[in-house]
């Protein structure tokens, strides 16, 4: 079990922790990867709270929200740049799939990128800004983007042979992994806001949802950029939801 949560942080984040042998060894415990979003968003918590002590909350917020993004080694945000091109060409599903594969960033990778990434940190700047915990924004919501990873792969069908097609093949034989990472998020985000926490679990459900309706639709199916994307997307969206609550 301990090698498994170690595959996962080795999969989703640039921790020297472990490393799986194939990507079946990964999606045979997807549930855990709430538990690995939790995390990454409490070490990156910290480190902003920390850097809080000597520098401009405004200052410190960007060096910790790029901080949460380095410690997943942009994985997921290159899957947002990638989507973003394929999203915005008007043409046909084949088409879209082959540019996710191109290498170059276009204007609608660029463009998704730069709103999200400076999306978050402006939600950062204004939470912390207001008295709000960095360790509870980022935990929280880098565990809900997990699960809507998780819930992504289980409600998607594959657009091509690849990374998402392993993590939805596995996913529709271990059915039960969505349901048991959805009771691990509720019970992290119980444990960090308490009931009104739960509120939280609406968002990643909705956007996943979204990502495999709207994939399907344009590409044919779910990706590793599909999940990357609904990855950054989930992430800004819970904040913004924190953001009003608070």
């Amino acid at each position: 079990m301990l090698k498994a949560l170690f595959n996962n942080f080795g999969f989703l984040s640039i921790l020297p922790v472990g490393m799986a042998d194939s990507l079946e060894d990964v999606a045979k415990h997807m549930y855990m990867f709430p538990i690995v979003g939790a995390a990454l968003g409490l070490i990156a918590g910290l480190i902003l709270t920390f850097l809080q002590t000597g520098l401009p909350t405004s200052v410190a917020a960007v060096l910790g929200f790029f901080t949460l993004l380095i410690l997943t080694g942009f994985h997921h945000l290159d899957g947002l740049l990638d989507m973003g091109d394929a999203l915005i060409y008007r043409g046909t599903p084949a088409r879209r799939r082959e540019i996710l594969h191109d290498t170059a960033t276009g204007v609608g990778g660029f463009g998704a990128g730069l709103f999200i990434t400076l999306a978050g940190v402006f939600v950062t700047i204004e939470f912390i800004g207001l008295g709000g915990s960095a360790v509870l924004l980022f935990t929280a919501s880098e565990t809900a983007a997990k699960l809507a990873m998780v819930l992504c792969a289980a409600l998607g069908k594959p657009a091509f042979e690849g990374t998402g097609s392993v993590f939805t093949a596995m996913l529709k034989k271990t059915w039960w992994q969505a349901p048991i990472s959805t009771v691990i998020t509720a019970g992290i985000l119980l444990l960090l806001a308490g009931p009104s926490g739960l509120v939280l679990l609406a968002v990643p459900a909705a956007t996943a949802l979204f990502f495999v309706y709207l994939s399907k639709r344009l590409l044919g199916g779910v990706s590793g950029d599909v999940f990357g994307a609904v990855n950054e997307v989930t992430r800004l969206l819970v904040m913004l939801v924190m953001l009003w609550m608070f």
